[in-house]
């Protein structure tokens, strides 16, 4: 063997070394965790769909103690359909922070894929492995993905299909947390379980606490804006339910965590690592 042959094969040997991860199976990198409160039929629609083209994934389903017969119903009707997902319920609502955090020791991957129980992600397995893969090599944290809406059958539902598309088109350009983590989110495990053991699981805008919780507690944050993998949720249908969660839930959680973590928000440097 000349020495350009034996450089070429020592370079591919550590390439190998550098990316064994690539070449696990998807199971043993990534889990979907889907935490759920008195969920409807969409996520069995939902579940129907990743089962398809993420088959292969491990996912856990939250029960964030669902307190009517008609959720009790729908659950049982996916552990039924879906006997590979677990289901882990609490006994009584805590919230999605606490959700979340009860569920971390029963996950063995590296990663973790959070989406709503009305969130849809179209993807795939081979770009997932691919934004597994880069946030390998740029030692990201976190990847947050284009949002849209998962119906656009009437107006109110295309207004806010075209709010995602400009939230999707701020962290893009601006490099912003605009809507905070949105629906859906792919976190480094390890970094996932020390910001919820510094969260104090009260409800304060949840996702957005959660982004400005992470950027508290890095000295560097490395967060990947994703371009390639959308994400869809499910839209409020009617005019007055799309108000009743802007006015009483969203617009209240976003001044307040907005206030509390201001000294983060004017931290340009803090928000520079969106790619």
């Amino acid at each position: 063997m000349n020495k350009l042959n034996r450089y070429e094969v020592g370079r591919q040997e550590k390439l190998s070394s550098e990316n064994a991860h690539i070449y696990k199976p998807l199971k043993d990198l990534v889990s979907i965790v889907i935490p759920t409160y008195n969920p409807s039929k969409t996520l069995i629609n939902i579940l129907t769909k990743i089962t398809n083209y993420l088959s292969s994934i491990p996912i856990i389903i939250v029960d964030d103690g669902s307190d009517n017969n008609r959720s009790q119903s729908i659950l049982a009707e996916i552990k039924a359909r879906y006997p590979n997902v677990i289901i882990y319920r609490l006994q009584r609502n805590r919230g999605k922070p606490i959700a979340l955090k009860s569920v971390l020791p029963m996950i063995n991957t590296k990663y973790v894929l959070i989406l709503d129980d009305d969130t849809l992600i179209e993807t795939a397995e081979t770009d997932l492995r691919e934004l597994i893969a880069r946030m390998e090599k740029e030692n990201a944290d976190l990847a947050i993905f284009k949002l849209e809406s998962l119906e656009t059958n009437n107006i109110v539902e295309q207004i806010q299909d075209i709010e995602y598309t400009i939230t999707s088109w701020i962290k893009l350009s601006t490099e912003l947390p605009a809507g905070s983590l949105g629906p859906g989110s792919l976190w480094r495990k390890s970094v996932l379980q020390n910001v919820l053991e510094h969260h104090d699981g009260r409800f304060e805008g949840d996702d957005l606490q959660m982004l400005m919780l992470y950027l508290k507690l890095s000295s560097k944050p490395k967060i990947i804006y994703v371009n390639n993998i959308t994400i869809k949720t499910e839209p409020k249908h009617t005019l007055s339910e799309l108000v009743k969660q802007r006015i009483l839930i969203w617009i209240p959680g976003f001044y307040h965590v907005t206030f509390k973590y201001f000294k983060i928000l004017i931290e340009k440097g803090k928000l520079t690592s969106f790619y």
